[in-house]
């Protein structure tokens, strides 16, 4: 955080932690040490609010870890969540239109909760072969970092009923992408109803493209470049 100081930094402070306060009592995570770190400036100015928390899971057995987020080829993309016209402090926001600010996406605990008991019993039935949540850039840089992982493709197909900007970059909170495989499909549709999760099929792995239809479509390869290319790029310096 910047300089508690200024009263609106002393305001980011406890409203942070008022909602990680509300969100570790609605998901039932305890909270047993704390630090933080005041009086951080960039250039004269206070640094944007960032506040990190750190979760260890337990794994009940190594024989059965929880899959990665690589794409493999010949399954299904199925999205989680419920996703709105969320662009407050968003990468497409930023990226695309230089606004920097703006109502974050508000967390619904409810949703939250019920969205990762889902995850939780779809990993310990060994239905889904990735799992990757949906958080800077929404779907579009989610579904771009499965891809780039396993490097395989996808076609997909947006939601009809909202903009593709939305579909692809909106950062609504609590959703996630899971992959399945084709006899599987049906078993995670249903577990995710009787979840009251959102479920959408929007699509399947395979070949070296990434394709939203009638969004983009560009090569596996080229999004790799990109992503390891990023951060040489941004120190100026080469690889």
């Amino acid at each position: 955080f910047g300089n508690p100081e200024h009263p609106e930094v002393m305001w980011q402070f406890s409203q942070a932690v008022d909602g990680m306060s509300e969100a570790c009592s609605a998901l039932g995570i305890p909270v047993i040490g704390g630090n933080v770190s005041f009086y951080n400036e960039s250039r004269g100015a206070d640094i944007d609010p960032t506040p990190v928390v750190g979760v260890i899971g337990v794994i009940d057995s190594l024989t059965a870890p929880p899959p990665g987020m690589a794409f493999s080829p010949g399954e299904h993309v199925v999205t989680l969540g419920t996703t709105l016209d969320e662009f407050g402090g968003s990468e497409w926001a930023y990226v695309v239109h230089g606004i920097d600010g703006g109502s974050p996406p508000v967390a619904d605990l409810d949703a939250a909760r019920y969205l990762h008991g889902l995850i939780r019993d779809l990993v310990s039935r060994r239905v889904v072969s990735a799992v990757h949540d949906v958080s800077d850039g929404g779907y579009g840089v989610a579904l771009a970092e499965m891809a780039i992982a396993g490097g395989v493709g996808a076609s997909l197909i947006p939601e009809d009923d909202q903009s593709h900007a939305a579909w692809c970059f909106s950062e609504s909170a609590s959703r996630i992408v899971v992959t399945v495989p084709p006899e599987k499909l049906s078993e995670v549709l249903t577990a995710a109803a009787d979840a009251k999760v959102v479920a959408r099929d929007c699509g399947t792995t395979g070949g070296t493209r990434l394709i939203v239809n009638g969004v983009f479509d560009v090569a596996v390869s080229d999004l790799a470049t990109t992503w390891r290319s990023a951060v040489p790029l941004a120190l100026g310096v080469n690889e």
